[in-house]
């Protein structure tokens, strides 16, 4: 991630009506989750912990994240993340009830390889549960700036699951921001200095966005539109026999 953009996400991710919708919409579909009491949840690419409050309210967290300078050293969910990555073989026989990967695997170029290390670290019965940015005709300065290496079609993140996983949802979130995000990456194509997309809008603005993503995926969670600018994904590890 770019420095700059890493040296804001904490502000944005607790003021930006994007995170804050994103989290209930998260948050939504933990609840409806059959996990066990007090689960054991990772958050796999999880900068400096920000959706530590809200998976605690389901279980025991920690996290994982490679990038060490999003991290603060201050921070006091610091112990609880470590940074060694996956294939180093640090994280052992270690099993989850619920893994999260919430945007962070398009920043990972062998995303397939990434998916099965992490659906292997599911218990019997757990889940694994990710979000990714969507389509490639949304491509602009916000992937370069956060260094994704791809934004997903339905089909391209089918294609990197683990074939033995059971898929219980894949659907596209925030279809209404489809037009408007198609249109400014076109623009912005068009022009030497780009337009944003990490401003923080006025209070009252900045609300109005939020319950109206939110809304939209209650509406919307049945119908499953055929687009978004992103894609959610829950995935359960088959119980032994």
């Amino acid at each position: 991630m770019d420095s700059e953009y890493g040296g804001s996400y904490r502000l944005l991710y607790q003021n930006h009506w994007w995170w804050r919708a994103r989290e209930r919409i998260l948050r939504a579909t933990v609840a409806r989750l059959s996990l066990p009491s007090r689960p054991s949840i990772l958050d796999f690419g999880c900068g400096d912990g920000l959706a530590f409050p809200m998976l605690r309210e389901f279980g025991e967290v920690c996290g994982i994240e490679v990038d060490v300078s999003l991290l603060d050293p201050a921070n006091p969910d610091r112990s609880a993340i470590r940074s060694a990555p996956l294939a180093s073989g640090a994280y052992g026989d270690e099993r989850h009830d619920l893994i999260t990967a919430l945007d962070a695997i398009e920043h990972i170029e062998d995303d397939a390889g990434t998916l099965r290390q992490l659906f292997a670290m599911l218990r019997p019965g757990g889940f694994l549960l990710l979000t990714v940015p969507a389509c490639m005709s949304l491509w602009d300065e916000h992937d370069e700036i956060n260094r994704h290496f791809r934004r997903y079609s339905r089909q391209a993140l089918q294609e990197a699951l683990p074939a033995s996983a059971e898929l219980v949802e894949l659907r596209f979130l925030f279809a209404s921001l489809f037009p408007p995000k198609w249109l400014l990456a076109r623009f912005n194509r068009l022009r030497r200095r780009k337009i944003g997309q990490h401003g923080i809008p006025a209070p009252a603005l900045n609300g109005l966005l939020e319950s109206w993503c939110v809304l939209e995926d209650r509406l919307m969670r049945r119908l499953r539109p055929a687009f978004g600018t992103s894609l959610l994904a829950l995935l359960r590890c088959p119980r032994r026999a």
